[in-house]
This record gives C-alpha cells, sequence and structure tokens, in this order.
C-alpha cells in the first residue's frame, strides 16, 4: 500500500486516498474496466446542501475511498471517471449519491446502473435496501455499527473505512447477478430507460417557485396561498444562497401562519405575544423578519 494513505487513528495504513498523485494513479488504473462500484458518504444536518464526506470506488480488484475533505486534494480525475462514457457507474440506490455528487463536484455522471432499480425489476422489491439485497443474493449480513457515523469527523476510525468500503465490494458482486438477471429476462433496455432518469438535473434542484407545495395549503384561501407561494419561494432561495436548512430560516408552521396573516402581519406581529414568542423560540433572525414583512 502506497505509504501517502492516510492510516487510520491506531496508526495502521488504510486505503483512503488524500494525495492528489495517488488519486490521479488510482482512477488511471481503472481505464481498463467495464464498470465501477460508487457509494459515497455524507453529511446534511447543518447545510442546505448535503456535504460530501468519503467517496468509495471499487474495480474488478482493488477498492480505496478518496476523502474530498482534504484542502487542496486535486478531484478531477475522480470527476473525469464519473463523466466517462465508457465505464459503467454502479450504485445501489442512486438518487442521494447523484445529488451529492452534482452539488459538490458540479458533475453528473454518465452511464449509470442502480441496482435497487434492477432489484425491483426484477421482483425484488420496490424499496429494496442494500442489506437487505446482499443478503439475499450472497448470504452476507452487512455491519450497520457505522451507519450513523459523523463522517466529517478526522481522523477516520477503521471500522468507518471498513464499513465505508465493505459496501463498493459486495456491490460488484451483486451487480453481476443482477445484470444476469436481466439479461436472462430480457429487461436491459427498460433497466436503462429508468436508470436514464436519474440523469435528468431537474430532479437534483429545488426550484423555489414550486417550494410552497412541500409545505401543504389545505384549508388555505387563494389570497393566502398566494402569500404562501411568496414566503416559501423567498425562504428557499435564501437556504440556497446561506446554504443552511431551509427550517433554520422560518419553520413551516410560522411560515404558514404569516401567509394566512398578510397584510395583517406586521401589525398583528406587535401585538400578539404568542407569535412574538414563537419568532422568539424559533430563533428568526431580525433580517429574516424584515424581509418577510416586506413580502406579504
Amino acid at each position: 500500500m502506497d505509504p501517502r494513505l492516510r492510516g487510520d487513528d491506531d496508526g495502521s495504513v488504510m486505503p483512503v486516498i488524500t494525495d492528489s498523485k495517488v488519486l490521479k494513479d488510482a482512477i488511471e488504473a481503472l481505464r481498463i474496466e467495464d464498470f465501477v462500484a460508487i457509494d459515497t458518504e455524507f453529511a446534511r444536518r447543518n447545510t442546505y446542501y448535503a456535504k460530501l464526506c468519503l467517496v468509495q470506488v471499487a474495480g474488478a480488484t482493488k477498492a480505496f475511498a478518496v476523502d474530498p475533505l482534504v484542502p487542496g486534494l486535486n478531484l478531477k480525475p475522480l470527476s473525469k471517471l464519473l463523466k466517462s462514457r465508457k465505464i459503467l457507474k454502479v450504485f445501489h440506490s442512486a438518487r442521494e449519491d447523484v445529488e451529492v455528487i452534482y452539488h459538490s463536484l458540479g458533475v453528473m455522471p454518465k452511464s449509470l446502473f442502480d441496482t435497487q432499480i434492477a432489484a425491483n425489476l426484477l421482483g425484488y422489491g420496490a424499496t429494496v435496501s442494500y442489506a437487505g439485497l446482499l443478503e439475499t443474493m450472497t448470504g452476507l449480513a452487512l455491519d450497520k455499527t457505522q451507519r450513523y457515523s459523523d463522517w466529517r469527523k478526522r481522523p477516520l476510525s477503521r471500522h468507518q473505512i471498513e464499513y465505508a468500503l465493505a459496501d463498493v465490494v459486495h456491490l460488484r458482486e451483486i451487480y453481476a447477478i443482477l445484470s444476469r438477471e436481466l439479461q436472462a429476462k430480457n429487461l436491459e433496455k427498460t433497466a436503462k430507460l429508468t436508470m436514464k432518469k436519474l440523469l435528468e438535473r431537474k430532479r437534483y434542484v429545488n426550484n423555489p417557485k414550486l417550494a410552497w407545495e412541500k409545505i401543504g395549503s389545505r384549508g388555505m384561501s387563494g389570497t393566502e396561498i398566494k402569500n404562501l407561494k411568496k414566503l416559501a419561494g423567498w425562504r428557499e432561495k435564501k437556504a440556497q444562497e446561506i446554504d443552511i436548512p431551509r427550517q433554520w430560516v422560518v419553520k413551516d408552521m410560522l411560515l404558514r401562519k404569516i401567509a394566512r396573516l398578510g397584510e395583517r402581519f406586521p401589525e398583528t406581529l406587535e401585538k400578539d405575544k404568542e407569535l412574538q414568542s414563537l419568532f422568539r423560540e424559533n430563533k428568526v433572525s431580525k433580517r429574516f423578519l424584515q424581509e418577510m414583512k416586506e413580502l406579504v
């Protein structure tokens, strides 16, 4: 193992790439592959966009992880691999992985295979988990102890890295089985067309104009819905610009209250102690409050 690969917290060498030259060489070695298995680990606790924390890659014989949090690490070789049409990228339940890759690296993967979609077409179930598929197909039980790890913390532990790499190592086996079954049942074309939809950029861009639909408008009048549309669109833009969860700007409950009050909101807020208390409890900033007053 190359000494420039990061060791874990007990000092042993583990296959996590933190060096640009090592990454370039590792990706270059995959040029001969027909497919690679890919998975990601990310965090989205206090940001609007998920933060990419680790990318796991497995070719036919080797597997490694890339640490995108390393300052100065050149990720262009990884992006080039993801954009390659010649090498199939195999994911399980790819939507979240594609989303975090798109927003973190600015890359939309090409030539994608989703084992969850394939499994559904073959009758394993619409939302079959990776762990369930692995056990069904190979008899192996997935170690879930690191499932809720904080992937932002460094150094990564041996257990975290082993857990992360196991996903892509076994994903190769699952892909091989599913690929054969799709071919046997003449479902390859159907699978390809379904999986292609995952590469539509519009799936990964939240349109502020449609943000109100996620809040719910049951029982609201036409005017109140109009207010809600303006407020929800404003909140979505703010959350995206500042990169914080939309609920940190202002919570749904308060947004609905403001939409119902409309023009009466500024005056009501001055007099209504309960409404004032809600704003304090939810820590709505004075700047956001002023902007909302101007919207309705």
